[in-house]
């Protein structure tokens, strides 16, 4: 897809700017704000992963083709680009939004990860990173990922489910943070997506043809108040990379639940006000999921790609 002017014709809604391709699949703003939340995003990753980029464990020399699957501003594409100049990086995602100059290994396309796949190559790394509110049909994603990879390639899904859990949790009233997240994941469903599918990823995971899977897990806090200098820093981000997210999400709230401005206003300000406080203790939880392709286990998909067969190799 070339950034045709209906690419860049942006839509504007409530004050805010939204991608025009494939119009309405999205809904969280593309424009300067929230390019500036995607990049601290960025870096939070990077602090949680101990600076490293992905978890397979696929040594450097193998990496030759890569693709993240909603590469928002860009940055792990640069990133991977520079650290992998031997590798070709492609980045796809709804909004040119991307720096102009980028490494020469380097590449974004305007695509729908929601479409079929149509790349000519296959893939030795596959990448997801916070894709809950883009992606309406996991498995399916899945499927696409699996067919799009070299044997001995790996998919990457670094997701974190829309779940505010509060310690202690029996506390009365509610707390505006918990409760925020319960109408979002309401609203989020009946934009056809699931906020919370990252903690049920590994039977789709399976279902999609993938049989080893590694999960690696944490807690996001909201706020530096957990313990360690990690859980500090990644808490003090997290605090306004989401205070930032609530405020983005007033189209979801506007669309599917019939919010007006006004009510949503009042509502994003009794959670960043409640953040602020740091009288409760918050968190996320995100999951770090690292696969291999592995053929020789797999032997198909049944008509119209809804059942999977398993077998062993020497069922192929």
């Amino acid at each position: 897809q070339s950034l045709t002017s209906s690419v860049v014709d942006y839509q504007y809604e409530n004050g805010r700017r939204y991608h025009s391709y494939r119009e309405g699949i999205y809904h969280l703003p593309n424009d300067e704000h929230e390019q500036e939340r995607l990049d601290l995003q960025h870096h939070i990753y990077r602090v949680a992963l101990d600076g490293r980029l992905y978890s397979a464990p696929l040594p450097k020399e193998q990496i030759h083709d890569v693709l993240d699957v909603g590469c928002g501003t860009g940055l792990w594409c640069i990133d991977l680009a520079d650290e992998l100049p031997g590798a070709q990086v492609l980045g796809i995602d709804l909004s040119p939004i991307q720096p102009v100059m980028v490494p020469p290994n380097c590449k974004f396309l305007v695509e729908d990860c929601n479409s079929e796949w149509i790349f000519s190559q296959r893939f030795d790394l596959i990448h997801t990173r916070a894709m809950t509110a883009g992606v309406k049909d996991w498995p399916w994603l899945m499927k696409q990922a699996f067919k799009h990879l070299k044997p001995g390639g790996y998919i990457e899904l670094q997701e974190f489910s829309i779940v505010a859990q509060c310690t202690p949790d029996t506390a009365e009233p509610k707390p505006h943070m918990v409760k925020w997240a319960e109408q979002m994941n309401e609203a989020a469903a009946k934009a056809g997506l699931d906020l919370v599918a990252p903690g049920k990823f590994d039977r789709q995971l399976q279902e999609a043809g993938f049989t080893n899977i590694t999960l690696k897990w944490q807690n996001w806090p909201i706020g530096p108040w957990a313990k360690g200098r990690k859980n500090k820093e990644i808490g003090r981000w997290f605090a306004e990379d989401v205070q930032d997210g609530v405020r983005n999400a007033e189209a979801l709230f506007t669309r599917m639940l019939g919010w007006s401005s006004e009510e949503f206003a009042v509502a994003a300000a009794n959670v960043n006000n409640e953040i602020k406080e740091r009288k409760k203790h918050m968190w996320i939880e995100m999951y770090v999921r690292s696969l291999p392709f592995e053929p020789l286990y797999f032997c198909g998909w049944e008509s119209g790609d809804q059942e999977l067969i398993f077998g062993p190799p020497s069922a192929l």
